[in-house]
């Protein structure tokens, strides 16, 4: 097994409270996690990509699809308390275990939760990256919700604003602030390594996605909504 100087991992567990078998459910024709496969494979960044699942199921379907499952994921790194950082460094460090001499400068994460994401989009954040030389970086959409027009409650429920300046301000006088969507992150992998974590908050840049790319599969609401974009021709989800 080659692998490139890239490593894509895409983390797809069995298990979910909120909506169970959400990784297997089908977006026109394909699961959530093959379509996350197809994508990182169509984006030509990574000649291989990693899926680490405890689900043979999910195994499967991301192997039908093209991607590589050399291991099903500890049970431990599966639960509902297991974050995202522990599972990616496992995976991580699996490869660097079994494959020693080719040790991957940068680790690709992506999440088939994502699943409007474009393949192109893939390319450009990972060519921000390089071009900037940043060690870390996220994919983000401009907020909707300004925190500057939120209120607070007071016990008695009265409502307080947050900003009483702000909360004047037509939208054209505030500042843009944008919030992760959760399909991408990059990051140098001896960063990661060295501090479990996804961000070098010093060095770190925003890859800017336009909302309707940005939905990020959490509740049913966000799959009828995914649906309903692709069957009115809004995205392709195979782009």
């Amino acid at each position: 097994m080659t692998l490139p100087g890239r490593l894509a991992v895409i983390l797809a567990r069995g298990g979910s409270k909120r909506l169970p078998g959400k990784n297997l459910f089908r977006l026109s024709g394909e699961s959530l996690v093959g379509l996350a496969v197809k994508k990182a494979l169509k984006s030509k960044c990574f000649s291989n990509v990693l899926v680490s699942t405890d689900s043979p199921e999910i195994a499967e379907e991301a192997k039908k699809a093209g991607g590589w499952v050399p291991f099903l994921r500890p049970s431990d790194l599966a639960s509902d308390s297991a974050t995202s950082t522990k599972a990616l460094l496992h995976a991580v460090n699996w490869v660097i275990q079994t494959h020693p001499e080719n040790f991957p400068e940068v680790t690709v994460l992506l999440q088939p939760t994502s699943p409007l994401l474009k393949s192109q989009h893939i390319d450009q954040a990972i060519s921000l990256f390089e071009n900037h030389s940043f060690t870390s970086l996220s994919s983000m959409c401009s907020v909707k919700e300004r925190p500057e027009w939120m209120f607070h409650l007071e016990p008695d429920f009265k409502a307080v604003p947050r900003d009483q300046i702000c909360f004047v301000h037509p939208s054209q006088k505030l500042p843009v602030f944008y919030h992760e969507n959760g399909a991408i992150y990059i990051i140098k992998t001896r960063h990661f390594l060295e501090n479990h974590s996804l961000y070098d908050i010093n060095n770190h840049g925003g890859f800017i996605m336009e909302p309707l790319f940005s939905i990020d599969i959490d509740s049913e609401l966000d799959f009828l909504f995914s649906e309903f974009l692709v069957t009115s021709g809004k995205v392709n989800p195979h782009e």
